[in-house]
């Protein structure tokens, strides 16, 4: 055994700048260091957006994944001019003028709305806040998180406040002269409870002739067959 060996001094390879420096291996062995990155840019992950149309009782409900993902894509796009086909081909989409509106029957339109904002409404149930309203809120929230600064308070016009506690937690509250609410949630992100409904294709695979007298009721779970 040598001297050097004896003292444990390094070996001589080891002195060189490829083995002193972990990154001058990197381009010998074909890999790359993936940077570092804030913990806060993980937190700002782009929020889940889903479509929804309003349905005649007042409710919103969410279109499927498949048509929600179509009408997504020509709002990225700009493509505001087009139809867009929904629901198997039954209804098709405006996207400028948020509308939706049956096919192949009379019927009157409904609005539609890109959601990514909630709160629980006095009926205990998840309502959308409108796109502007949305837009408000996902800005004040990115900064919060940013910057860290809960809580912060967002004033949403006519007395509604939404304090952002944390980045889970949000509430809503009411501070207008004629309704004084307690705290409700509010939610980024689809709600979970909402039940988004399965995947249609455009193509018919039966007909149904309506004979009248026989009703509008299209199955046992008495579905119109407008829904069947």
């Amino acid at each position: 055994m040598t001297e050097e060996h004896a003292r444990g001094t390094e070996p001589e390879c080891c002195s060189t700048p490829r083995c002193r420096d972990p990154s001058a291996n990197v381009e010998h062995l074909n890999i790359s260091l993936s940077p570092i990155t804030s913990p806060n840019t993980s937190l700002l992950l782009q929020t889940p957006v889903h479509w929804y149309f309003s349905s005649p009782d007042g409710s919103w409900m969410p279109f499927s994944y498949l048509d929600s993902e179509a009408i997504e894509k020509a709002y990225n796009a700009g493509d505001q001019t087009g139809s867009i086909s929904t629901d198997g081909g039954r209804y098709d989409v405006n996207l400028a003028a948020r509308q939706r509106f049956p096919v192949y029957w009379v019927g009157s339109a409904s609005a539609i709305r890109r959601c990514s904002w909630f709160y629980r409404s006095i009926h205990d149930i998840m309502q959308p806040y409108d796109e502007e309203k949305s837009t408000i809120l996902e800005e004040h929230y990115s900064t919060a998180v940013k910057l860290r600064t809960f809580p912060m308070s967002v004033e949403l016009g006519n007395g509604e406040v939404v304090i952002i506690n944390s980045q889970s937690m949000m509430v809503r509250v009411s501070r207008s002269s004629t309704e004084q609410t307690s705290p409700t949630l509010v939610k980024r992100g689809v709600p979970q409870e909402d039940e988004i409904p399965p995947d249609e294709k455009g193509c018919v695979d039966h007909l149904v002739f309506l004979v009248h007298g026989v009703g509008s009721v299209g199955d046992a779970k008495q579905k119109s067959f407008v829904d069947c």
